[in-house]
């Protein structure tokens, strides 16, 4: 291992360390509506992709359809998404975040705001850090579920194997006798 990767892999434990504070952030403000770690999933990633739809929401995340749905539908119920009718085709939705989530949602980054200069203490160099958010910003871009696909492929586990990949037959005890 290089010095460069033992310097990688050190910051992505670092990373992996500083996630799990806000993970499952304890909320003490009684304004915040708490979300199932799907919700905030869900939620994050329309926030990130306004009017995506939701087939490609599920595809972008690797969620089976119908889990997906099931955290939309939730989402709309608690005030969090608005579906409306996609205007080029009128079968498919798009989602948006509405006012509630934001407000829920500035609310929840003003607690890991705090949570994070806490963490950092007063020796931090704030300004420093804050201006590494662009190569921060690539990786949670770059390496969201949103990547190239093999042509005709549509990424979803469901798909068949190809025909020449059948599992081999199990043997019985009458074939193993014969």
């Amino acid at each position: 291992m290089t010095t460069t990767d033992a310097q990688l892999a050190d910051l992505v434990a670092a990373i992996v360390s500083v996630a799990r504070h806000f993970q499952h952030p304890v909320i003490d403000d009684d304004r915040i509506v708490e979300l199932s770690p799907l919700e905030r999933i869900v939620v994050r990633h329309v926030y990130r992709y306004p009017g995506i739809s939701p087939t490609t929401l599920a595809s972008d995340l690797g969620l089976q359809a119908s889990n997906a749905s099931t955290a939309i539908r939730q989402l709309a119920e608690r005030g969090f998404i608005a579906r409306t009718p996609d205007p080029a085709d009128r079968r498919s939705s798009r989602l948006a975040i509405t006012p509630t989530a934001w407000e829920s949602i500035s609310l929840v980054r003003a607690q890991f705001a705090a949570t994070l200069r806490d963490q950092l203490g007063e020796t931090a160099d704030l300004a420093a850090l804050a201006s590494s958010r662009r190569p921060w910003r690539t990786l949670t871009t770059d390496s969201s579920p949103r990547r190239a696909r093999p042509p005709g492929t549509t990424g979803r586990s469901r798909d068949p194997p190809p025909a020449s990949t059948t599992p081999p037959r199990r043997r019985t005890r009458a074939a193993e006798r014969a």
